[in-house]
């Protein structure tokens, strides 16, 4: 329980310092718009995040589409990284989408195979 909370204080942080920097861009220096920018956002970052860790505890499901979604877009980013353009345009049309549905596999396995082992050692110290 302690790794998880701690895991979701340094997200928020995370999560506050790159708000930060979005309102503080987006206020063009306006001292007034960023101070209204962080009041207005922080909460309901702080809250969000809360619901959000709620239906991952009710909803484990969600926890292995976040990761096939990032590992899909892990996939599509590779195949069309500028440094291997040359290679992929000699492929198969549909490698982007076998690129990044591999990757999203994997992301669910791996995940899987963390989560069952990380069950065995659970149940192993009991």
């Amino acid at each position: 329980l302690y790794d998880a909370i701690r895991t979701i204080i340094i997200a928020d942080f995370v999560m506050s310092l790159d708000n930060s920097v979005a309102i503080a861009a987006a206020a063009k220096g306006n001292m007034a718009l960023v101070i209204f920018g962080l009041a207005l956002s922080v909460p309901i970052i702080i809250g969000g995040s809360a619901i959000i860790l709620n239906l991952m505890t009710r909803f484990p499901i969600i926890i292995m589409l976040g990761g096939a979604l990032l590992g899909w877009l892990a996939g599509d980013l590779i195949v069309h990284d500028p440094l291997l353009a040359d290679y992929v345009k000699t492929l198969p049309e549909m490698t982007s989408t076998y690129a990044a549905a591999g990757c999203a596999l994997m992301v669910v396995v791996a995940g899987r195979i963390i989560a069952s082992r990380r069950t065995a050692r659970a149940s192993d110290t009991e």
